[in-house]
């Protein structure tokens, strides 16, 4: 943010919101692998649901283009965790290891009950997906969970160690807002309120540098 410099964030109200609860950047990332997950198999059911080899083409593509969505969120969550503390960092590591190497296994098997679909064979798919997929993803619930939880909990404690208030809500006592994607109305409320807007990038310099350069 051009202009703006902090020199500390000492007792300042740091809202950190970008969705709807006290989340940084990293969490949003983490949510929106989440959400690709889940689309991946609405997706597959719709597919084996409507029975039509002339749409396997197009179901396919649309999981194909979700993958590459879930991997940019991946990355983008990647390139936060050096700000976390180091035992943090390391199980969110671990966690978006497994989480990685299960979506591998997962597309081998989309890619199995795809071709299946493909030459008509829609029973043989679906009983891909059913022993093989659904299983997959049922365990790939709880990891998501933890990773979405532990990584909030991180994210607060980044605001808090550098000595802000990781605030629920918007309002004139807000110092900045930390912006991540689908900010919806507290973007507004902030600028209404003329308070500054920072990137995770400027959140990262504030805490590290202690300002926001020109």
């Amino acid at each position: 943010m051009s202009g703006v410099a902090f020199k500390s964030i000492s007792g300042m109200n740091v809202n950190v919101s970008t969705v709807d609860t006290d989340i940084m950047p990293s969490v949003v990332a983490i949510q929106g692998m989440q959400v690709n997950f889940w689309s991946m198999r609405t997706n597959l059911s719709a597919m084996l649901l409507a029975r039509d080899v002339s749409r396997v083409s197009e179901y396919d593509k649309r999981n194909s283009d979700t993958l590459a969505q879930i991997k940019k969120k991946g990355d983008a969550f990647l390139d936060t965790l050096d700000a976390f503390p180091p035992q943090d960092a390391a199980r969110a590591r671990e966690m978006l290891d497994k989480i990685n190497a299960t979506s591998a296994r997962m597309g081998t098997v989309r890619k199995e009950l795809t071709q299946l679909a493909r030459g008509g064979d829609f029973d043989g798919a679906y009983k891909i997906f059913a022993e093989q997929y659904r299983p997959l993803f049922n365990n790939m619930i709880p990891v998501y969970e933890d990773i979405v939880a532990q990584t909030t909990a991180s994210s607060k404690k980044l605001v808090e160690q550098a000595g802000g208030k990781a605030a629920s809500a918007v309002s004139k006592k807000t110092d900045f807002l930390l912006l991540g994607e689908n900010p919806g109305s507290k973007l507004e409320k902030a600028k209404a309120f003329n308070i500054p807007i920072l990137t995770l990038a400027e959140f990262l310099a504030l805490i590290n540098h202690g300002g926001v350069g020109d």
